[in-house]
């Protein structure tokens, strides 16, 4: 139903009800004839910004669950509804191997007992327990599982020769009054779908 409709139809209830929802109260008419209609001051299309707007917040599997291939509206339509790509309503997932859960489960265990362990490492520890796998096929499970070795990362502290050197506004300066600096300490806090700064 278009907008337009809509606000012809909300007119000819309000003239049928005696009085519009801006009107006052009912001052000289009949009384209990507009007791029944319980209306609310807002615009048409709210709702329509609100559905909208829920629907987008789920995850890909949540949108897609939505999409009714027997509904009378195009699969298309739908997708573009929902707020998803066209490609992900047609895409369907390859189950994980039962082979691979196995895999999986054990390198978890590994990465629990040797967390400094890449995915060279490994291969190597599940050769002595005569599982045969690539290293590339770990590596690609080790993604799929968001795990990755712990090790001593480049120092990233030692200053780029080209860098500009900011000068240290505070020295020589006496702090001897509240408000007088500022300091600020950025702490990242895992979060379900990624880090919070506070």
């Amino acid at each position: 139903m278009c907008i337009r409709t809509r606000s012809r139809l909300e007119e000819a209830t309000a003239r049928a009800c005696c009085r519009s929802v801006r009107d006052g109260p009912d001052i000289g008419r009949a009384p209990g004839r507009c007791e029944g209609v319980a209306r609310e001051d807002r615009a048409i299309d709210s709702g329509e910004r609100f559905f909208g707007k829920r629907a987008r917040q789920g995850g890909i599997a949540e949108r897609k669950a939505m999409i009714d291939r027997e509904h009378a509206l195009p699969v298309s339509r739908q997708v573009r509804l929902v707020g998803s790509a066209r490609s992900s309503a047609y895409n369907q997932p390859h189950p994980v191997s039962e082979a691979d859960q196995e895999l999986m489960r054990r390198l978890d265990e590994l990465h629990l007992e040797f967390p400094f362990a890449g995915a060279r490492m490994l291969v190597r520890l599940l050769k002595r327990e005569a599982i045969r796998v690539g290293r590339k096929h770990v590596g690609t499970l080790m993604k799929r599982m968001g795990i990755e070795a712990l090790y001593c990362k480049p120092n990233t502290s030692r200053r780029h020769a080209k860098h500009k050197i900011w000068p240290y506004l505070l020295r020589g300066m006496t702090i001897n009054r509240a408000n007088q600096v500022w300091a600020l300490d950025t702490s990242y806090i895992p979060m379900a779908r990624g880090f919070s700064s506070i």
